[in-house]
């Protein structure tokens, strides 16, 4: 099964490397495409695709030579701990436990699938999208998809966003009245006005390096826009910020709180990207309580064991979808020879009619044809098993990850 052996994938993750390290080899949205032009001329990989999110990033190859994984090592995560490495089936099933939302810090969280095809999205632009990984890709998103709709992951489930405003209400008590501001106006920053709408905040800051996008999330918050230039002016106001930037150093720093005034209650800062969009600094800063992705874990751990038997239900939808996709490849394979073959059925019905149809032993001929063309078919069905066909076992290793979750 050519597509899915030829799969390397290598990456970090939430689960083994810390924040101060994934924002070092984090990729941003628009550079998704050049660095995998980029990956892929430098590890001499036919087909290469990165996935950089909030809490991962990773990258995928095809048809790569057996070293590239450690030109990927220090390419992009020299000197990172944490490093995971998969090849093969394994690469796959993790790829699938992605989709799923079973590898994410929020355990079923639903931004992946529309990360996972951004990523598609962007090696398909960089023309580094071949057909192995296109159909993975395919694969693990139809997986994903069916795993929220089958199984009870997705129910109440968090995400990043909420994750952060449970944290806010267990430092504020509550957030009704309070005032809240959302730096960062794209996708995670608008999930997040919506989640302290939701919790009770007063009317919003949305503050964002361009205006026009602060003004398209005020005027549905029915809040007030503002760029990063207002900041220093805005803070003062704040009782609640989250900060959802995609930027390669923070966009809040010391000097935006040099002549904060002293509070009754603290500042409290949200920073839920990577790279970080706070300094870490700032922790040292009186008046402020600042929290960042890796803070959320508290949060999330109790949601987690709540979903253990939704991640078991998941895990063996996964087994049978990497399954269809390895039933799918085989077929692929052996298209070429079934085409052959009806070519071949041709040749023999043709053949055997010019030495037998003239006897008038019509059971004769009818027995004989038949015979030969089931040695035919029987012949091309060995040989393509033997040499592309799938071991019986294939899939038995992969459902030792069932629980895992």
């Amino acid at each position: 099964m050519a597509g899915a052996s030829e799969i390397m994938l290598v990456g970090v993750s939430h689960a083994g490397t810390a924040l101060a390290q994934r924002e070092r080899c984090a990729v941003a949205a628009t550079a998704l495409s050049a660095r995998c032009h980029e990956l892929r001329a430098h590890t001499g990989a036919r087909e290469c695709c990165v996935i950089s999110t909030c809490n991962r990033t990773e990258i995928l190859l095809a048809g790569a030579p057996a070293g590239a994984p450690v030109l990927l090592r220090e390419k992009m995560f020299d000197g990172i701990e944490g490093v995971h490495e998969y090849t093969g089936m394994e690469a796959l099933f993790h790829l699938y436990r992605v989709s799923a939302g079973l590898e994410s810090q929020v355990l079923g969280e639903t931004q992946i699938l529309a990360q996972l095809r951004e990523a598609a999205a962007s090696a398909r632009t960089a023309g580094t999208l071949g057909e192995a990984l296109a159909a993975a890709l395919e694969g693990a998103d139809k997986a994903g998809r069916r795993v929220r709709a089958e199984t009870a992951i997705g129910e109440g489930t968090l995400s990043v966003a909420r994750a952060a405003i449970q944290l806010a209400l267990k430092v504020t008590g509550e957030l009704s009245g309070r005032q809240a501001m959302v730096i960062g106006c794209g996708a995670t920053g608008r999930l997040a006005a919506r989640c302290l709408e939701e919790a009770g905040a007063r009317k919003i800051l949305c503050v964002n390096r361009t205006r026009s996008s602060a003004e398209e999330l005020a005027s549905e918050m029915c809040g007030t826009a503002h760029t990063l230039e207002e900041l220093p002016g805005l803070l003062a106001r704040a009782d609640v910020v989250v900060v959802a930037v995609e930027a390669p150093e923070p966009v809040l720093r010391a000097a935006h709180f040099e002549h904060f005034p002293r509070r009754q209650h603290p500042l409290v800062l949200l920073d839920i990207s990577v790279p970080r969009g706070v300094d870490p600094a700032l922790r040292e800063q009186r008046d402020l309580f600042l929290a960042d992705m890796d803070d959320l874990e508290t949060i999330v751990r109790g949601h987690r064991r709540g979903r253990r038997k939704a991640a078991e239900d998941a895990a063996l939808i996964l087994v049978a979808e990497v399954g269809k996709f390895e039933q799918r490849q085989a077929l692929a394979v052996l298209k070429p020879r079934v085409v052959a073959l009806v070519r071949r059925f041709e040749e023999v019905r043709a053949e055997t009619l010019s030495t037998e149809a003239g006897r008038g032993d019509s059971a004769r001929f009818s027995e004989m044809l038949t015979q030969r063309l089931l040695d035919e078919a029987l012949q091309a069905l060995r040989g393509g098993v033997r040499e592309e066909g799938p071991g019986e076992d294939l899939l038995a290793r992969y459902k030792s990850h069932i629980g895992e979750s």
